[in-house]
């Protein structure tokens, strides 16, 4: 096992040498992990994804095929070329759905800049998101190519409202050609209907596409106001409304502010019809924003928007939560000791003095978010963070998770106020829609 890691590690980072100067961090990373790999046998661990208004970026995603219904599968075979747009969203039946119903755009528009060809194969869209398919053709043989510094503007090249995106590392098919889709969200209503896709290639230096298309399809989503107030072990929750759009179905719910139990997240929100087919949350994407200033927290879960039910329930039964004044922890980074843990589940911390800090657990199957939030020295100054990460490691035959933090140089003592921790509170909800 240790020595097929490293030959992966090695692999990648052999790879990731043709990329250009801005991507020196992403080189370093793999340097590093070729040497953890080394000495502990290391896998990438998966860490939840959320997004309010910046880019949240996924820059190893990996997608794979699944079953479809028949009439997709006859579309499928029918369709010269098609089934990379069958991969890419393989696995969100919502989109699946979407593009069984006719929904899916075709652009077929490209732009050639050197050995590189960019193509714009279409676009699945609705009032408050795009995720564009793009097929990236190199004349030459190359192991890789990815697109860096995405952005999508309106024709007058205005960006579109703040929102988040997420792009994958795109799959490579035949013919040196290279499959991916980058998904932008926002929460006001996205009105143009011509835009510009711009990207940078790499690895290769200087090369950028500017590619103008157009997405027509904008139908009004399927809203249900539902303002009913659920408890979970006491911890009362507000369910606001819940929206169904094309690309996605947007829970918009609040936690009441008297809640003697901080909440970090719903862990098992779903759609459930009639006849117990589910519509869970989004694997391949932004999960959840906010709260926004009004406390208000929206979960992103897969669209039934082309496929509404006669019966129709909302559930979930699984919080991540901690008593309020239990929801941090307290480390001395001289000693590199954790002295306030509130269910002692981290054994190892380390800190480094260039500014980074490290905690490991036994390695949990439900748990992936990484668990940092504000960090604050002695004096109750909040300390400049930096990038996050979160890994599974092999240490002494023993699986653990380990989290890293990248801080400002300090010393002393500091609290972490704690965004996740493995800690659940349970009790079956279910609310009825229609």
């Amino acid at each position: 096992m240790k020595d097929s890691i490293e030959h992966e590690l090695e692999k990648w980072k052999e790879e990731y040498q043709e990329f250009d100067s801005n991507l020196d961090k992403i080189d370093a990373a793999i340097d590093q992990g070729f040497q953890k790999a080394k000495q502990k046998g290391s896998k990438l661990k998966p860490v939840m994804m959320t997004a309010i208004t910046t880019a949240a970026v996924l820059l190893f995603g990996f997608i794979a095929i699944i079953n479809f219904s028949p009439r997709f599968q006859e579309q499928v075979s029918q369709v010269p070329g098609i089934n990379k747009i069958v991969e890419l969203i393989s696995q969100d039946k919502g989109l699946e759905t979407a593009y069984d119903h006719d929904y899916y755009e075709p652009i077929g528009m490209s732009q050639k800049q050197g050995d590189y060809e960019l193509t714009i194969d279409g676009v699945i869209r609705d009032q408050h998101g795009l995720i564009v398919f793009y097929t990236i053709k190199s004349d030459e043989s190359k192991r890789r190519l990815y697109l860096g510094d995405i952005s999508i503007t309106d024709s007058n090249g205005e960006r579109l409202p703040g929102g988040s995106s997420s792009y994958g590392s795109p799959e490579k098919g035949d013919n040196n050609e290279f499959s991916g889709t980058y998904k932008y969200f926002s929460q006001e209503p996205i009105k143009a209907k011509q835009f510009v896709f711009n990207a940078k290639l790499s690895p290769s230096n200087g090369i950028h596409f500017s590619i103008p298309f157009e997405a027509q399809k904008n139908p009004d989503p399927i809203q249900y106001d539902i303002n009913e107030e659920v408890t979970v072990q006491g911890q009362s929750i507000l369910i606001e409304s819940i929206d169904i759009h094309p690309t996605r179905t947007a829970v918009q719910i609040q936690y009441d502010a008297s809640n003697d139990m901080k909440i970090f997240g719903i862990e098992d929100m779903r759609l459930v019809d009639g006849s117990g087919e589910e519509w869970g949350g989004i694997s391949n994407g932004t999960t959840r924003t906010g709260p926004d200033d009004e406390g208000y927290i929206s979960y992103y879960l897969e669209s039934n928007y082309f496929d509404i039910p006669d019966e129709l329930y909302l559930e979930f039964s699984k919080l991540q939560a901690l008593p309020k004044d239990e929801a941090y922890l307290k480390l001395d980074l001289d000693q590199d000791k954790i002295l306030f843990d509130p269910y002692n589940q981290f054994v190892d911390f380390e800190y480094e003095s260039h500014g980074y800090l490290t905690l490991s657990m036994k390695a949990n199957e439900e748990f992936y978010s990484v668990p940092f939030g504000q960090v604050i020295n002695e004096s109750g100054n909040e300390i400049e963070t930096n990038h996050s990460h979160g890994t599974t490691e092999i240490v002494d035959g023993e699986e653990r998770d380990t989290y890293g933090q990248s801080i400002e140089r300090t010393e002393g003592i500091v609290t972490v106020e704690l965004s996740a921790y493995p800690h659940w509170i349970e009790e079956p909800v279910r609310i009825k829609i229609k």
